[in-house]
């Protein structure tokens, strides 16, 4: 607990014991300086110095070093005292609130009913069962509330990072789908693949909207001579304008690309299939 010099009399005194002090030892007194750090406090400025610095941090200087565990444990007590003045600006009551302001002056609050109500009477010397009673209310209260929110936040956040896992799988998906087009044209016609960085090919799978396989199927055969093709190179070249506008839904795999092709080619009544070939029917 954090001790005081009273600059009027010259006495020793602890935190919780300066308003006794002012009132019945030294009315006089009207600066405080810490112990420990030396600071000067006017007035009722006191009340917000909880903690101050160690005698091993006052004496080595730069050269201390707090353990993992002092800090823990500091941080700890910190965030609960923290608690306490959450609980103080939330309570109406006038007398719970100046009760309140009392506790929240300690360091070492403890973080368990019984233990709190015990410390309420033996420190600030309250025997009322039912006011005891109302301050761990008002405390828990405040405690419950954060921890809440605190839950929530850490909720919010687990569901995000479902939502950006799910969304990154199925980018992953699709630019796995996008490269094995690529591998397989590339064998056919490596002049229209060359251009399909991994750049372009994440840009040209942010297009959205149907693919139209006929329409493509049609292009293609309209831009060779005699508008015929075999099937291997009209099914490469379509693939690679599927590729190029941007895989939907519904082939999501090399094997479901081939197997869409092959249904849309037999379904399209402006080509003729004679053997291994394709012919656009003018």
């Amino acid at each position: 607990m954090v001790s005081f010099v009273c600059n009027s009399c010259g006495n020793t005194v602890k935190k919780n014991q300066v308003e006794k002090h002012y009132q019945t030892q030294c009315r006089n007194c009207s600066v405080l300086s810490c112990i420990d750090c030396g600071v000067d406090f006017h007035g009722d400025s006191y009340a917000t110095h909880n903690s101050c610095i160690s005698e091993a941090e006052k004496y080595q200087g730069h050269l201390y070093q707090a353990s993992n565990k002092e800090n823990k444990g500091e941080n700890k007590q910190k965030e609960w005292i923290k608690q306490v003045q959450i609980a103080t600006e939330s309570v109406v009551n006038p007398k719970l609130k100046s009760l309140l302001q009392r506790v929240s002056e300690y360091s070492n609050v403890p973080r368990k009913e019984k233990k709190f109500q015990n410390f309420c009477k033996n420190s600030l010397r309250i025997y009322d069962e039912l006011t005891l009673s109302q301050l761990w209310d008002a405390f828990s209260g405040a405690t419950v509330k954060e921890s809440k929110t605190l839950q929530e936040n850490h909720h919010n956040t687990d569901k995000n990072s479902k939502s950006n896992a799910k969304k990154n799988k199925k980018e992953k998906k699709q630019k796995k789908v996008s490269k094995e087009i690529i591998d397989e044209t590339a064998k056919i016609i490596p002049q229209q693949t060359e251009t399909l960085s991994d750049e372009n090919t994440e840009k040209l799978e942010k297009k959205t909207g149907k693919f139209h396989w006929h329409k493509a199927i049609k292009q293609v055969l309209k831009e060779s001579n005699n508008n015929e093709l075999s099937i291997k190179k009209l099914r490469k070249k379509v693939l690679c304008a599927y590729l190029e506008h941007g895989c939907d839904h519904k082939a999501t795999t090399i094997e479901e690309c081939r197997s869409m092709f092959d249904k849309k080619l037999k379904t399209y009544p402006k080509v003729k299939i004679a053997k291994e070939n394709v012919k656009l029917i003018k």
